[in-house]
């Protein structure tokens, strides 16, 4: 059942593929093709790793943004503490598919042979 779900979502990617990339249709289907024999392969391996992350951070400047607004004798002043944005570094604990570079790199070593051996070129390009 689980590698059903993987070979759903890969399908699904690679539907999605022509929207964002600018893979050729040929390209896709070799690539479609070795996507089960690369899963197979490397099959996903779930691992928690820690991972370097950066969260933003609004911190006081120490100004202050003043507005006033009058109206005939009566005004009246609004002042908020000017902030800055920082990136604070830390470390956070993340589930990490450790078979997904080779997986990634078997699949397009498999879809290069195959658009080498039906069209003369990696890129599956037709005349």
């Amino acid at each position: 059942m689980t590698i059903r779900f993987f070979e759903s979502v890969w399908v699904a990617l690679i539907c999605i593929l022509p929207v964002t990339g600018c893979a050729t249709r040929e390209r896709l289907e070799a690539q479609a093709q070795c996507s089960a024999e690369a899963m197979s392969l490397y099959p996903p391996r779930i691992e928690q790793r820690m991972v370097n992350k950066t969260r933003p951070v609004k911190v006081q400047t120490g100004d202050m943004k003043c507005t006033t607004v009058g109206n005939g004798s009566y005004a009246s002043t609004n002042c908020i503490a000017a902030t800055r944005t920082e990136y604070v570094p830390y470390i956070a604990v993340e589930n990490v598919d450790v078979n997904k570079l080779p997986r990634d790199e078997a699949e397009n070593a498999c879809a290069d042979r195959l658009c080498y051996q039906r069209h003369g070129n990696v890129a599956c390009e037709t005349e």
